[in-house]
């Protein structure tokens, strides 16, 4: 009788929001995600002590890292970028040095030195990116105990495909860059046209990471769909190329997504949190 009445009033099911009584059935995902929302959540957990310890690490090895690349090979950097100038400007450059050269020497160097910390920008993406392969599982982990505890355990993709993934997409993006590299010396168009190669690879890559350990690898093309993925791809993509803050944000980027991915799958059976978030976001405007 109580298996009739559900069946007759099927409402029921849903008079708790944290609760799935039908886990192999999916509701609706609903559309659209606010991103303001999705960012003061994801800011909450990656304030949280966990997520804090968690990122120490990752953040101190890739600030000695990169500062031990740029003191070692600055140099050899800075000569590769110089093949790409016209022939005039490189005897100039080489009539003097940076501190006694010209108005227009000190021009060009101040050029190539902003290129260079440009390229370690993009090059400390990659390198954060790959890191993030290995802490995903756990930072997934934490999203789903604190929030979403009702969504079922998915299996990930395996540490091979994830890092075969990778591996592809960052040979694609070195061929790409290689072509694009006599653009950075066009104003403003070639550091925008350099963005665009990097955030493919960031969305290629993290998406992936995140999608299968949330949905599961045999689930993770059904949600590869979502209309909305490109803004929340690009809200996150934004915030890793801020020099410095960078190097903090790969976890806070796997928070954000994964909070994206756990909404886009369970909708509004799941949302409570979500949309405690969003009413915070709306109060503070």
């Amino acid at each position: 009788m109580n298996d009739l009445d559900s069946s007759q009033n099927p409402q029921n099911t849903h008079e708790n929001p944290r609760q799935n009584p039908h886990p192999n059935m999916r509701p609706n995902p609903r559309q659209p995600i606010s991103i303001p929302a999705l960012l003061e959540i994801s800011k909450d957990d990656f304030l949280s002590t966990p997520m804090l310890m968690l990122n120490i690490l990752p953040v101190v090895l890739g600030v000695l890292f990169w500062v031990g690349i740029l003191y070692g090979f600055s140099g050899t950097i800075l000569s590769y970028l110089t093949h790409f100038l016209p022939e005039s400007w490189c005897l100039s450059l080489e009539s003097a040095s940076f501190w006694g050269a010209g108005a227009l020497n000190a021009i060009l160097w101040a050029i190539l030195y902003i290129m260079l910390g440009f390229l370690a920008i993009l090059l400390a993406i990659v390198g954060n990116l790959f890191v993030s392969i290995f802490y995903t599982p756990i930072v997934v982990s934490y999203v789903r105990k604190r929030h979403y505890t009702a969504a079922p355990k998915s299996e990930g993709a395996p540490l091979l495909a994830a890092l075969k993934n990778f591996s592809i997409s960052l040979a694609i993006l070195c061929v790409v860059c290689v072509v694009c590299i006599p653009l950075l010396f066009v104003p403003l168009l070639g550091g925008l046209v350099m963005l665009v190669p990097f955030f493919i690879f960031f969305y290629k890559t993290t998406f992936f990471d995140v999608g299968c350990e949330v949905l599961g690898a045999h689930r993770y093309a059904e949600i590869w769909q979502a209309k909305c993925r490109y803004r929340v791809a690009f809200a996150a993509y934004v915030m890793g190329l801020v020099p410095i803050l960078g190097f903090f944000m790969p976890l806070f980027q796997v928070i954000m997504i994964s909070h994206f991915y756990f909404m886009q799958d369970f909708g509004e059976d799941f949302s409570r949190s979500f949309d405690e978030a969003d009413s915070g976001a709306r109060e503070s405007k």
